[in-house]
């Protein structure tokens, strides 16, 4: 059903109801003495009345143009609602008489109720679009909006279907690409994520987000060359943006240019000194580069936002051990083994700072434990050979 097709029926109604309330105005009142309905007016006056006070209330806040940046609009029913409660009541008090109130009240009750279940729909903006999607399907919109909510609370997974209906009711809906292909990303499914970027730059030649994104992606499946081309696009559109400045670091670092890659990290914790991504990923990229002082700095900083991230303590450990500081680095090494105990890199990492401190039986613990998270580490398998070959020796 194209928009005028569909607009048919409403506007025939709409057209319906103003010719009534014009017709009901124009009715004269009726002789009180034949005892009518309202006294000295009648029905038709009162209707045309009642009908004239919605449409004067409504009509300020409405339009015949459709707004494609207002979604919502029922709020503009709430006061020209009042106009249809008053000929409730009266009606009602007609019928029954002194009775109606009990009518009244229990009309009240029931509509706080349905007002308080419509209320929790609007409490946050996943059960919001939920209920749109729900209610209106065909909305590519709808499902765009939801998709986004919930790949913004990491739920790429769920995310992906709405996006992929989103995209089947409007082919072109640039957005839609771009996100599709970062919720296919964030759940591993890497290649996947290149076409629908690739589609949207197709579509927006020039659009930020999609040269971010896919440059992001790229780099992640080594394909270092071309993202440093679509981050550096990126940049030029939004130079002003920490993360793209971040990610293009990140690619010169992987495509071997360390001294560029450190600068672009530089800046992207310039313009945006108090985030924590971008401090930890400074640090790491100092901790790379054999600059462990300045790494110390920045994954200190990053630890004041957020002391309870494990990779942040893990790389300041390194870091403190880098710069000779051995006990402070197994301090942080610890912590971040407690943090994270499934990862086989911390286990290693802090057995190796456990063997050159000397305490090999505690080292060969955690080696013993990466291996087994990871069996196809062969840098923890070594270790752990070693240290048992130590230990056995002595």
């Amino acid at each position: 059903m194209t928009p005028l097709t569909a607009a048919i029926a409403p506007a025939a109604l709409l057209i319906l109801l103003v010719g009534g309330t014009i017709f009901a105005l124009r009715a004269r009142p009726f002789d009180a003495a034949q005892g009518r309905p309202f006294g000295l007016v009648s029905v038709g006056s009162v209707l045309g009345f009642l009908g004239a006070w919605f449409f004067a209330i409504l009509a300020p806040t409405s339009s015949v143009m459709p707004i494609a940046t207002q979604t919502i609009a029922e709020h503009r029913m709430y006061l020209p609602l009042a106009a249809l409660a008053t000929l409730v009541i009266l009606a009602l008090h007609r019928a029954l008489g002194r009775s109606s109130v009990f009518a009244v009240f229990a009309a009240a009750a029931a509509l706080t109720m349905i007002t308080t279940q419509r209320n929790e729909t609007y409490a946050t903006e996943l059960t919001l679009w939920s209920d749109t999607a729900a209610k209106v399907p065909h909305s590519s919109r709808a499902h765009y909006n939801l998709g986004w909510v919930l790949l913004q609370s990491d739920r790429g997974a769920e995310a992906l279907p709405h996006f992929e209906e989103a995209l089947r009711l409007k082919p072109d809906y640039v957005e839609a690409l771009v996100n599709y292909g970062i919720a296919l990303r964030s759940v591993g499914r890497l290649e996947a994520a290149i076409a629908p970027l690739e589609s949207a730059l197709r579509l927006n030649p020039d659009y930020f987000e999609a040269h971010l994104n896919l440059g992001i992606s790229l780099t992640q499946i080594d394909h270092t060359a071309d993202a440093l081309a679509h981050l550096d696009r990126a940049l030029q559109l939004n130079p002003s943006s920490a993360a793209a400045h971040g990610h293009f670091g990140y690619a010169l670092m992987k495509s071997g240019h360390t001294d560029e890659g450190i600068a672009q990290f530089a800046e992207a914790a310039r313009l945006k000194p108090n985030d924590f991504a971008t401090l930890e990923r400074f640090g790491f990229a100092l901790l790379n580069a054999r600059r462990p002082r300045e790494a110390i700095t920045q994954l200190e900083a990053a630890l004041r936002l957020d002391p309870l991230s494990a990779t942040a303590q893990n790389h300041l450990g390194l870091a403190l051990a880098q710069s000779g500081r051995a006990p402070d680095a197994l301090a942080h090494l610890e912590q971040a083994a407690r943090l994270q105990p499934d990862d086989a890199g911390m286990h290693n990492d802090l057995g190796t700072a456990l063997a050159m401190a000397g305490r090999l039986p505690e080292a060969l613990q955690h080696f013993e434990e990466a291996a087994r998270l990871k069996p196809n580490f062969a840098e923890a398998a070594r270790n752990r050979d070693r240290a048992r070959a130590q230990l056995s020796g002595r």
